[in-house]
């Protein structure tokens, strides 16, 4: 078990869900959601500095593989 502390959240659906109920609800939904103790949490959009992190990261990783595999 974690324990995390949020200043707010937005619950999408206010009744609980089974996780097989969820996983049928994300794979329909145009946006993603986390599932907290069987509730359906809406998930903050990234912003531009993750994207550029996550660029740089990806970036390492693809030189990092490819070098690799060229020895």
């Amino acid at each position: 078990m974690f324990w995390f502390e949020v200043q707010s959240i937005m619950i999408v659906d206010a009744r609980t869900m089974t996780a097989q109920e969820y996983l049928e609800f994300e794979r329909t939904s145009e946006l993603r959601h986390e599932f907290v103790d069987n509730h359906v949490l809406a998930m903050a959009g990234s912003s531009l500095k993750h994207n550029e992190i996550i660029y740089r990261i990806r970036s390492a990783l693809t030189s990092a593989v490819q070098e690799k595999s060229v020895k």
